[in-house]
Formats: structure tokens, sequence, C-alpha cells
């Protein structure tokens, strides 16, 4: 795989291809932090109330002007 990301001209060498998954790795992480913490909030925010979505749905189009 990595000769093949070298040949196809990606990348100059072996240590940019691995600084390249590096960053994607740490990426991924702080992509999954996120969630994470929106994870712990929604947690954290207590019990769920009723949501009336055509209520919701008639004051965007209001708002925004929208048929």
């Amino acid at each position: 795989m990595e000769e093949a990301r070298l040949k196809d001209g990606k990348f100059a060498n072996t240590s940019d291809y691995v600084r390249h998954l590096i960053c994607c790795d740490q990426e991924r992480v702080e992509a999954v932090a996120d969630v994470q913490q929106a994870i712990n909030e929604g947690l954290e925010s207590g019990q769920p109330r009723p949501f009336d979505f055509r209520a919701f749905k008639a004051r965007m189009r209001e708002q925004h002007g929208k048929p």
C-alpha cells in the first residue's frame, strides 16, 4: 500500500506518507472527542422534553419566509 502511494506521486517519500497518516489519525481522534463531548452534553442536559415538529416547522417558515 505504501509503495503504491509513493509511486502515484501523492507523497514524495515514506516520511511524508507517515506524517499524513499521523495527521489523519489526529483528526479522527479529535472528531471522536467532539462527538463524545456532544453526547455527554446531551446526557447532562436533563430529561428530554416533547418536541412538536409541526410547530417547529411553522416557526422556521415564519422566521425564514419559506412557504
